[in-house]
């Protein structure tokens, strides 16, 4: 199955609609029922997506995706911690002032999911 821009659109707006329901009408719902809510739709905002677990040293390094920062090395390294990517292409950045910029373009697939290992090289 293809998934288009069109159905990340509307899958975007469908978890937000979802949230805004939710958040407007909280009195209408139990914390147990909005914490199963909000699941229920990270999971299908999941379906839609690749992810990248990241084996890197530094830990501390910035990650930026398509030239935005989307956290630290540490924030996507584990076994529940994934950077979450929208299929299509995507350029990987790793950066950290002591170590040489590392770059990588990579083509991700809906439900992919793979792991990202990179030493960086010292500055000199």
């Amino acid at each position: 199955m293809k998934w288009g821009k069109r159905a990340g659109v509307l899958l975007i707006s469908f978890v937000w609609m979802l949230g805004l329901g939710c958040a407007s009408n909280a009195q209408w719902y139990s914390e147990k029922q909005i914490k199963k809510l909000r699941k229920s739709s990270r999971a299908v905002v999941t379906l839609a997506q690749a992810s990248v677990r990241l084996d890197v040293h530094p830990k501390g390094a910035l990650v930026y995706v398509d030239g935005n920062l989307a956290g630290t090395v540490q924030d996507f390294n584990g076994s529940n911690e994934r950077l979450f990517l929208f299929p299509g292409r995507h350029t990987l950045e790793l950066r950290d002032p002591d170590y040489e910029t590392f770059s990588t373009d990579v083509k991700v697939l809906p439900e992919q999911d793979f792991r990202l290992k990179v030493r960086m090289h010292k500055r000199e």
